[in-house]
C-alpha cells in the first residue's frame, strides 16, 4: 500500500511539475486564454493517458499468460462492442460462422444417413 501512494505521489509531483514548466512557457510566450486553456487541456490528458498506458503495461506484465489473454480478449470486446462499424462486423462474422456450422451439421447428418 505504501508503494501504490509513494507512486501515486510521484505521478502528481510529475503532472505539478509538467503544468508548472508549461503555465511559465505560457506567460512567457504571452499566449492567449483560449489557446492556454486547450494547451493546458492537452498537457493534462497527455500526461493522464501515458500514466494509463504505463500502469496498464505493468500490470498486465504481472500477470500469468492465460489471464493476461482473457484481460486482453474482454478489453478488446469492450472496444469492438462500443464502436458502431466494428460491432457490426463482428455481427456479421458470428451470423457467417452460425450458418457455417449449420451447413457442417446438415452435410454430416446426410453423410451419417448414406452410410447406414
Amino acid at each position: 500500500m505504501t508503494q501504490y501512494m509513494d507512486e501515486l505521489s510521484k505521478k502528481a509531483a510529475d503532472l505539478s511539475a509538467k503544468i508548472n514548466l508549461t503555465n511559465t512557457a505560457m506567460i512567457n510566450l504571452e499566449l492567449p486564454p483560449p489557446l492556454k486553456q486547450k494547451i493546458s487541456k492537452y498537457i493534462y490528458n497527455t500526461h493522464t493517458t501515458n500514466n494509463l498506458q504505463t500502469d496498464m503495461e505493468k500490470f498486465l506484465r504481472d500477470l500469468r499468460p492465460e489471464l493476461k489473454s482473457q484481460v486482453e480478449k474482454t478489453s478488446f470486446m469492450i472496444v469492438i462492442e462500443q464502436n458502431y462499424v466494428m460491432r457490426a462486423l463482428l455481427k456479421k462474422r458470428t451470423d457467417d460462422i452460425y450458418e457455417q456450422s449449420i451447413l457442417l451439421q446438415k452435410t454430416t447428418m446426410r453423410n451419417s444417413k448414406k452410410r447406414f
